[in-house]
């Protein structure tokens, strides 16, 4: 049986307040990291599991913080308050995760080739191997056959993946610097950074407006672009790290140009990122969802394109590579009108309009 219940009155600020408030978030995450970290820690390598610790727990402690505020800096009466932040019942995380993966298909297509290809040759590595053996005038093909008997792909997946994975899980329990920094990439810092940049930003974002005629409010369209912002302020301190770790002798132009052009494709990459995760959290609600996309595009890294190389042994593959980038793309950008990926209605504007939850 479902019930009605009252959500908190969302209380409205001006649109200055909202974005002064994001700002310094976004300020106050990346002084924190500074500030409470000891100096010792600090100049330690950012790999480094003493600093990763220390980092983490700040992190978290912000993350904490911030929703432990919500509430008392934009809820007037209610008590179904964390509705506004993502925390309900969704079950969109794996249609969210399915989505993302279309963006994947060719780096997904790409191990799936390098299994196959692998395969191919073990095969044919094995046929020459017999064909010297052979007294016999019966000549042995030895070229790459088109379908891989499937011993040669077990054999393939097990020395390319599952062999590899267990080795990885060895060292996650064994390395302790290895641990953290799965740990951080994997779990910590896409928790903590979509409680702070999407769970404590959008809706007063969306909820912001300049007077009662809601003159000059953020569209949700546009709020997916501008929130991005906040978020690829608190990735500059990078710069700054990576500066201040190369050795006196090699901060040259050169350098400090390539920590630049770094600097501007990791940007425009979390501004990207930051845009397309805030259309999730709007239209879904669902903070659950965009952690998921969050930590599965951080298992998945930038796409695989070493393929283009006419150094790489997945060369003579590279037409159908592209045309599955290109497919996964379009099947990316036809999700975004899909009723079995986002609701029909958008659940955050509905949230602020109707402020009743279902429970």
């Amino acid at each position: 049986m479902t019930t009605a219940a009252a959500l908190c009155k969302h209380r409205s600020v001006s649109l200055h307040q909202a974005i002064l408030y994001c700002f310094s978030l976004a300020v106050i995450f990346v002084v924190s990291l500074y500030t409470f970290v000891p100096c010792n820690v600090r100049q330690l390598r950012r790999d480094h599991e003493t600093h990763i610790k220390w980092r983490s727990s700040v992190v978290v402690a912000l993350a904490s913080m911030g929703i432990a505020i919500y509430p008392w800096l934009f809820c007037d009466d209610g008590n179904i308050w964390y509705r506004y932040i993502g925390i309900n019942a969704s079950r969109n995380s794996p249609k969210a995760v399915l989505h993302a993966a279309m963006l994947y298909l060719g780096s997904l297509t790409f191990h799936w080739l390098h299994f196959y290809h692998y395969a191919r040759i073990l095969q044919m590595e094995e046929m020459r191997s017999r064909n010297s053996t052979l007294k016999s005038s019966v000549t042995v093909s030895t070229k790459l056959l088109l379908l891989p008997k499937p011993q040669y792909m077990i054999i393939s997946v097990n020395r390319l993946w599952i062999k590899p994975s267990k080795e990885s899980l060895q060292s996650f329990l064994k390395d302790e610097t290895y641990r953290w920094t799965i740990l951080r990439n994997l779990l910590i810092a896409p928790i903590s950074e979509e409680v702070i940049f999407r769970a404590c930003m959008i809706v007063p974002l969306l909820s912001s407006s300049e007077n009662d005629n809601d003159t000059l409010k953020l569209s949700p369209t546009q709020i997916c672009w501008i929130a991005p912002l906040f978020f690829g302020v608190a990735h500059l301190h990078h710069f700054y790290e990576q500066y201040r770790q190369l050795p006196a002798v090699q901060r040259t132009k050169q350098a400090i140009s390539q920590l630049i052009v770094g600097l501007l494709f990791q940007l425009t990459y979390t501004i990207l990122f930051g845009a397309y995760a805030s259309h999730l959290f709007i239209r879904t609600g669902s903070l659950l969802a965009v952690i998921f996309v969050h930590i599965f595009c951080n298992y998945m890294g930038l796409p695989e394109v070493s393929f283009a190389s006419p150094t790489s042994g997945l060369h003579c593959y590279r037409w159908l590579l592209w045309c599955a980038y290109f497919m996964g793309i379009a099947l990316f950008i036809k999700g975004f009108n899909s009723s079995w990926v986002f609701p029909d209605e958008s659940v955050l504007p509905s949230l602020l309009l109707r402020g009743v939850a279902i429970i």
